[in-house]
């Protein structure tokens, strides 16, 4: 069941507040949202919420520009300057077949 407080609005400023138990309150300095409903006053904590995903990868695009520095250039060794990997040891999606299968293992 849910708890029910009565107060009553008084004026803080030039804003109108409520007082709210301890009991009933949010953690300290908690991001509130407060929505009007007609007659109802609706007072809930922020939520991170996966619809500010996109806005997050937008805000990401213009300090990403598709190279991963962990690999070196394509067919080469990890970091770069490796010797090259043949291509016979790579599978159709371009990732290395296991050493039994490509040969490295020798016969």
């Amino acid at each position: 069941m849910p708890q029910v407080f009565q107060t009553r609005q008084f004026k803080a400023g030039n804003s109108a507040a409520v007082r709210i138990p301890m009991s009933m309150a949010f953690p300290h300095q908690t991001e509130l949202t407060v929505t009007r409903d007609g007659n109802r006053i609706i007072v809930e904590p922020c939520e991170k919420t996966l619809e500010e995903v996109p806005d997050l990868f937008a805000a990401l695009k213009p300090h990403f520009n598709g190279e991963r520095p962990e690999f070196g250039p394509k067919g080469t060794a990890l970091g770069g300057g490796g010797s090259p990997i043949a291509p016979s040891a790579l599978d159709e999606t371009g990732r290395a077949k296991p050493a039994e299968e490509n040969g490295a293992l020798g016969d």
